[in-house]
């Protein structure tokens, strides 16, 4: 394995497996809801991106920017997936739970990024 920081976050690690699943999924959904297959599917790779960028960020403000924002990536990830739940189409619940401990994760890294600004 890389030596590569992100590659040692849980929340990396729990992105990439969930970008996978979630991505599976959208091939399942009916053809009317292509837009909301590739909101799924943008959501859950800039999720993993996002992540990668903070993890591999040379200063403070630069990680807390990445964190937020890949926590914002899964929050509509996690949107996206009720979608699909509620009209119908397939279940979710497990990805998105898995998706709120991404979101929790994230959480934990801005407040560690924003710590560290602070001394």
């Amino acid at each position: 394995m890389s030596a590569s920081p992100h590659r040692r976050l849980l929340a990396w690690q729990l992105a990439r497996g969930l970008s996978a699943e979630a991505m599976a999924l959208t091939q399942f959904l009916p053809e009317d809801c292509a837009a909301l297959g590739r909101q799924i599917d943008r959501a859950a790779l800039a999720t993993m991106r996002a992540i990668v960028e903070g993890a591999n960020a040379p200063a403070t403000p630069e990680r807390v920017a990445a964190f937020t924002m890949a926590r914002g990536e899964v929050t509509e990830l996690e949107a996206s997936l009720d979608a699909v739940e509620l009209l119908g189409l397939l279940p979710t619940e497990d990805l998105r739970e898995r998706a709120d401990r991404i979101g929790d994760l994230l959480a934990g890294l801005v407040e560690r990024a924003e710590a560290g600004a602070a001394t």
